[in-house]
Formats: structure tokens, sequence, C-alpha cells
């Protein structure tokens, strides 16, 4: 069965590409355009500089009846505490106060940076949502034997999205300067002249980023590969670093529709409060510990766990196994 569905922002430019691609990825899904030819009605929620919202499209929204179902990636501050219908109290975020009408119409309100204790009282059911991959790892899984033999001990690939990313690059270099790679020429040499424990820390800004093919190649030849909090807490890599590797992931206290815990990841812990100047979270002499705590361990059970728990948030499992099942649950998808 087809489901027309009308996706918007509810605002006079386009919803957000990322989120608007991977609703495409729902089964049967044709992009209605216009609410009168729409099944559901889906509001891809991301802030938007200098967004407007359009009035005479909410109340159509509002007057159709029809089930609306958000996705909510909203990235900035205190986005936790931020409902697509309960902005108020945000000064950044007036330019949605509009959207407080659909309030009413709501069936699902999936919530990328989730904490449950934080969710106001809303008439409709929230769930996580994630950042999900389509890169997959048809390789059978390393015996404990070839993971041992990995020669890349910690692979660390970012941008700068957030300061624990360079705090905790900084003090990996300092602690590791013995076969340490910055480039993935330097992986390669090294790879080719047999190092072990090498320790890969790639600064990649958005404007020269690496294929991602490439990236899970020497992933795959690394122990632990780390995921760091970005503008927000969740982040790409929470998709990608356990497709062939153990996560080691800043803790992170928003809910994902598949858990991450200390059975299938590496958890480098937080400070109870952020620094001010500059602001970053993590704890890293605690993280420093975690990861050297894991490496001296057998990662292998961690491993084996963590690549299981990778697959559901591959894309086309994640719509099957996540976001169906709740919209069925709720009557808003057939």
């Amino acid at each position: 069965m087809v489901i027309n569905a009308f996706i918007t922002n509810c605002g006079t430019f386009p919803p957000d590409p990322y989120v608007t691609s991977r609703i495409m990825f729902l089964p049967e899904i044709n992009r209605a355009d216009s609410v009168d030819k729409a099944d559901v009605v889906i509001v891809a929620w991301t802030w938007q500089k200098d967004f407007c919202a359009d009035p005479t499209l909410i109340k159509s929204i509002v007057n159709s009846r029809k089930p609306v179902i958000v996705f909510d990636y909203l990235e900035s501050q205190h986005d936790f505490e931020i409902f697509l219908t309960r902005a108020e109290n945000w000064p950044v975020m007036q330019p949605y106060k509009p959207l407080e009408a659909l309030e009413n119409s709501i069936t699902v309100y999936f919530k990328r940076e989730l904490i449950r204790s934080h969710v106001p009282s809303v008439p409709y059911p929230v769930y996580p949502t994630d950042f999900t991959t389509e890169a997959t790892n048809d390789e059978e899984p390393d015996s404990p034997e070839a993971f041992a033999k990995r020669p890349i001990d910690i692979f660390m690939v970012w941008g700068y999205s957030s300061a624990d990313r360079p705090v905790l690059h900084a003090e990996l270099m300092r602690r590791r300067f013995s076969a340490l790679a910055t480039t993935l020429e330097d992986i390669q040499w090294m790879v080719e002249r047999k190092y072990i424990g090498i320790c890969a820390l790639l600064y990649v800004p958005y404007y020269r980023r690496i294929p991602l093919a490439d990236l899970l190649k020497y992933q795959n030849l690394s122990k632990l590969s780390l995921s760091l909090r970005g503008a927000s807490q969740k982040c790409f890599r929470h998709a990608e670093s356990p497709l062939n590797a153990v996560m080691a992931m800043q803790e992170c206290t928003t809910e994902f529709a598949f858990p991450w815990t200390a059975t299938n990841c590496v958890i480098m812990p937080n400070l109870p409060k952020p620094t001010v100047n500059p602001a970053y979270h993590i704890d890293v002499p605690g993280a420093l510990s975690a990861i050297s705590a894991a490496l001296a361990t057998d990662l292998h059970p961690r491993y084996l766990a963590g690549i299981q728990n990778a697959r559901h948030y591959r894309l086309q499992n994640y719509v099957w196994e996540h976001w169906i099942p709740v919209m069925r649950k709720h009557g808003c998808w057939a």
C-alpha cells in the first residue's frame, strides 16, 4: 500500500535535506505535494537560520485532521529540553512558536536528543530517533586471534563541532607519540611496515571529508574507534564507529533506540559539569583510563556485541526495526 506523505517543516524554506532523505527510505512512501493529497503529514524539524513559519500551512494541517509524525533532529543548546510544541521559553526558538498549534494533531514524536525525564506533559507519545548509516559490513567478524592482531589500537576521526574532540586528541597525542598517525598516508606507511599499537588521530574538517569507504578500510584494522559528541550528544560516528571495530563512546545521556552499554562498547565518562572556557564535557583522564583499561582486556566479546547492535543502525534495518513498528503501533502507517 502506497502512503502519500507531505513532508514539511511548516515554514517557507524546504525541510532539512538529511532528515528528508532518511524519511524517504520508509517503505511504499510517495511524496505528496500538498496536505490535501497526503495520507500523513511528516514534520522534519531542525533549527534553521532565519526560519519563517507558514501560518496558512499550519492551519491547513490542523484542519485536515490527518496524522502528524514529527522527526525532531534539533541540534541547539538545551535541545533535549525543547519540543516542537513547547519552545516558548527558548528565545532562539521563537520563530517556531506558531508550530505549537500542531500539538493536538501529532500522533507520534521522534526525538533525536531525548532524555526521558525532560519530556514535558504532552498529549503525544515520544520515542528516540538516531543517526543511521547506509554503509554495510558484510565481512565475517574477525576471530579472537585476528582481532587481537589488529595493528591500530585507537582510531579517531573528527571534525571541529565540539571542544571535547580536540582536547582528547591533544592528550592522546601527548601520551601516544610513538606509532602516531595523523593522516591516512601515515597509517598505510605504518601498516606496511608491520607497526603495532598505532594511534591514529585524524582531524578532518568538513571541507575535506574522507570517503567513508576509505575510513572503514582502516577502521577494520582498529581495535577501538572513538566517537565523541558534536554540537549535541549524538553524532554520525555512533552509526559508523561500531560497524567493524569496538566503539569507544563518550558518555551519552540521551536515549538510543537500540542501547549502547558497557557490554557492546567502551564508555568514556563525562565530567559532573562541563567546563566553561573552553566548554567541553568529557573527563579526559577518565576517558584515557577507560581506553587503557579496554585495550588491556579481551575486547572480542564487545566487538561481536557491538557489530551486532550496529546492524540495527543500518538505515534499512532501522526503518523496519524501529520507525515502522512505532508508527504502526499508533496507527499512522500501514
